[in-house]
């Protein structure tokens, strides 16, 4: 059976739908074939003067629709009803082999390929750690001993996501990285130290990195022993190259007196790295004396180390330097 819409020729609107056309039409009015007769699933369309589909607004939020196994469907959507919602989640973990994309995507890590799963809308609880292990990131036995633990930064004051300041001590830590800008960092020697040779040494634990393009000031303040005074020693600093630098260089000409005015240092300024000649004695033997160097180096375009350093004038182990030697730089 044909049917046809009585439209307003002018405007589109429709007036009728009918199976029997009129003879005459009357004026103003033009019939248009349909393909059916409308129903409550079609509305006419003026504009386009054709039969469309009525829209489907969603369902609203709460409702139970449906249930999992239809959720493929393409010609309806469906959704999945509290119940079986509660069988999923009560279920081994669904999603195994599978990483999230988005809220309706998830990327099937067996195959490389995409699997469509039902919406999951806010949060959840992340996977095993343990299973991220090889990534460098905690697993859970790690993650539950830290929390379990007592505070592991009592005495620390954050500085930034790498650096603590350790309050205990006001000095450096091994526990943490303390890369970050001002202040005045610290050195100090922990052990005695042997010099047994001519050419300079660096002395351990009065050394410190000097960054490219960086001007720095530091001091050292060293205590040394020679086991006999006829063996002399010498004092100097070494670092990188293409650097603009100057240091005085003090040391013990007179053995320690509690007579006021009595010991006597001499100096030298140096320019340069390893100046400082060899003495061909110490002035006593078997007793703490002291050297000093202080100045400012200012680095070019190579960075390295400046460190303190020292020789003896003979190859034996008569010169050491004392734990409690100690330096500091900004």
């Amino acid at each position: 059976m044909a049917w046809w819409a009585i439209v307003v020729d002018a405007s589109g609107e429709s007036v009728s739908f009918t199976s029997m056309l009129p003879d005459p039409i009357p004026p103003g009015l033009v019939a248009i074939s349909v393909a059916q007769q409308p129903d409550h699933l079609k509305r006419w369309n003026k504009t386009l003067r054709q039969l469309e589909d009525v829209p489907v607004d969603p369902p609203p939020p709460g409702w139970d629709h449906g249930n999992l196994s239809g959720l493929a469907d393409d010609d309806h959507p469906q959704y999945a009803t509290d119940a079986a919602l509660s069988t999923h989640e009560a279920a081994a973990d669904p999603h195994s082999g599978y990483v999230r994309e988005a809220d309706a995507n998830w990327l099937d890590l067996t195959d490389n390929g995409e699997t469509a799963l039902h919406s999951h809308a806010g949060g959840g609880v992340h996977p095993d750690l343990a299973t991220h292990n090889t990534l460098g990131l905690a697993t859970q036995a790690e993650l539950d001993a830290h929390e379990a633990a007592a505070d592991p930064h009592i005495g620390y004051l954050k500085e930034s996501d790498t650096s603590w300041l350790d309050l205990t001590d006001s000095g450096p830590t091994t526990l943490h990285s303390h890369a970050g800008a001002g202040g005045i960092s610290t050195l100090k020697t922990t052990g005695n130290q042997t010099i047994n040779g001519t050419a300079f040494q660096n002395i351990t634990g009065l050394t410190f990195a000097v960054s490219a393009n960086t001007d720095y000031a530091f001091h050292f303040r060293i205590i040394f022993q020679s086991a006999q005074t006829t063996t002399g020693f010498r004092f100097g600093l070494n670092g990188p190259a293409g650097t603009a630098l100057e240091y005085t260089l003090r040391y013990q000409t007179v053995a320690n007196s509690a007579t006021a005015g009595v010991a006597t240092y001499l100096d030298q300024h140096n320019v340069g790295y390893d100046q400082m000649t060899a003495l061909t004695a110490t002035i006593a033997a078997n007793v703490d004396l002291y050297a000093e160097i202080e100045g400012t180096i200012r680095v070019g375009v190579v960075e390295g180390t400046l460190a303190a350093r020292v020789a003896s004038e003979a190859a034996n182990n008569d010169l050491s330097i004392r734990r409690g030697s100690w330096g500091t730089y900004f």
